[in-house]
């Protein structure tokens, strides 16, 4: 009996571990749609925790149990973090201490998840229909940037186009009233209550786009939709993160020429950007935000607790409880014409204002891993109004960072093990995910012999 006879029926030699790769199944992708249809829609709801932003956290962390497994396996020291959180309630007495416990806890609760999935998704990339998820980006952006060009005629008109305050759970207080269309500049925000908040969905919208371009140079349409929306709601910190994004990732992606044509690009891009920021006034809030006369946004969220910062450490090491933070900044805040209540509207800055010096434990924590434009992404998402340990971050964080790994990584794996088969050539990186009766990435499994 000849070989060819003697292995006829002999099925594949895949290892048992990732047998699941080779099954016929398609990658999930409608859920994902779901998800990304409810950014849109996130600071919609009755209260902090019965709102779009809950539901969102709710289903992301199921979508990403098994990256939230995988990350406690390698990560389980994160359950000790509300140890020396509670520190900050611990040293302050003669306060009402409940909501503030509450608060700590409930941060403590997104930081732990937050540190478990995002190292659970390196780990573990999560299964993803590549092609369709970035659609799904891109229907997004499509229907924001068309809501913000709308949004920028009413505004002219002196017209508020948007939903109600009534019907966000959280930043009613940044929606402008009469008084505010007539006479202060009011930008474009889409479907969120202000537009910092606007540039925070947009950069990560910039994320997805990033991995796409890495994996298929494809994601050009979806950026350069994402970039004019920004610059169009006048969001200076969205132009900057993104260039920052963008540049560290052409550097560290291009190789020979094309490197060299970006290096010649990128300064011409620059330039033409400029000048439609200074027609837009991006540029010129960014320039004025070196001033506490000039833009008193980028001076109170950037600028201004640089200057306090080392003194107010010194001080409060362990830092302080939130309801007592604006009265414990009032001696800083002071001498800079600023109220302390808008030193808090950053979320790096929260975590030294709030944990004092074990803020940087948790920076450096949270940033802890080799991917540069990741840890650009989070950082930049750290700067950004509000609260970073919020229900509403850890769901729009997770799932970005999370799909960016699994569309720029191919299933390396499966193709080793694929290779090492007799009489199977040299194939291309699979996608993870792929069609029906297939392996992923298109291959069709072979049997030996045949």
């Amino acid at each position: 009996m000849s070989i060819l006879a003697a292995t006829h029926d002999v099925a594949p030699t895949i290892p048992a571990d990732d047998a699941a790769y080779a099954r016929p199944r398609r990658a999930p992708w409608a859920g994902d749609a779901i998800l990304v249809a409810l950014f849109a829609f996130i600071q919609l709801g009755y209260s902090y925790w019965l709102s779009v932003a809950g539901l969102t956290t709710v289903l992301v962390m199921i979508r990403l149990r098994r990256q939230l497994f995988a990350g406690l396996r390698t990560r389980f020291w994160a359950l000790l973090l509300p140890l020396p959180m509670l520190l900050s309630v611990l040293s302050e007495t003669g306060t009402d201490q409940t909501q503030d416990l509450l608060r700590v806890l409930r941060e403590a609760l997104m930081a732990i998840l937050m540190i478990l999935v995002l190292a659970g998704a390196t780990l573990r990339p999560i299964r993803i229909n590549r092609k369709r998820f970035v659609q799904v980006m891109t229907v997004l952006a499509g229907g924001l940037f068309l809501l913000t060009i709308l949004q920028v005629y009413a505004l002219r008109s002196r017209s508020y186009l948007g939903f109600p305050r009534e019907m966000f759970a959280f930043g009613q207080g940044t929606i402008p009233g009469e008084l505010d269309l007539y006479y202060s500049n009011i930008r474009a925000a889409g479907t969120f209550s202000e537009p910092s908040y606007f540039a925070f969905i947009l950069l990560s919208i910039m994320m997805i786009a990033a991995a796409r371009f890495d994996y298929d140079r494809k994601g050009v349409l979806l950026a350069a939709m994402v970039l004019v929306t920004g610059i169009l709601s006048q969001a200076a910190s969205f132009v900057l993160f993104a260039a920052l994004i963008g540049v560290v990732f052409l550097v560290r992606t291009l190789r020979g020429g094309a490197r060299v044509a970006a290096l010649v690009i990128i300064p011409v891009a620059a330039t033409f950007l400029l000048i439609l920021g200074s027609g837009s006034g991006t540029l010129g809030r960014v320039q004025a935000g070196t001033s506490a006369t000039g833009d008193s946004s980028i001076f109170a969220r950037i600028v201004g607790p640089l200057l306090i910062l080392p003194d107010y450490l010194m001080e409060h090491p362990f830092g302080a409880p939130i309801s007592t933070l604006p009265d414990v900044l009032q001696p800083y805040a002071a001498p800079t014409g600023v109220e302390p209540e808008q030193y808090l509207m950053n979320g790096m800055f929260n975590l030294f204002f709030e944990y004092g010096f074990f803020g940087l434990v948790l920076l450096i924590v949270l940033l802890w891993r080799r991917d540069v434009v990741i840890n650009l992404y989070i950082a930049c998402c750290m700067l950004f109004n509000g609260a970073f340990l919020a229900i509403d971050k850890l769901a729009v964080i997770c799932l970005v960072v999370a799909a960016s790994v699994a569309i720029r990584k191919p299933d390396v794996r499966m193709l080793r093990d694929r290779r090492a088969e007799p009489g199977v050539a040299s194939e291309p990186p699979p996608t993870v995910g792929g069609g029906t009766g297939r392996l992923a990435g298109g291959a069709r499994p072979v049997q030996i012999g045949r």
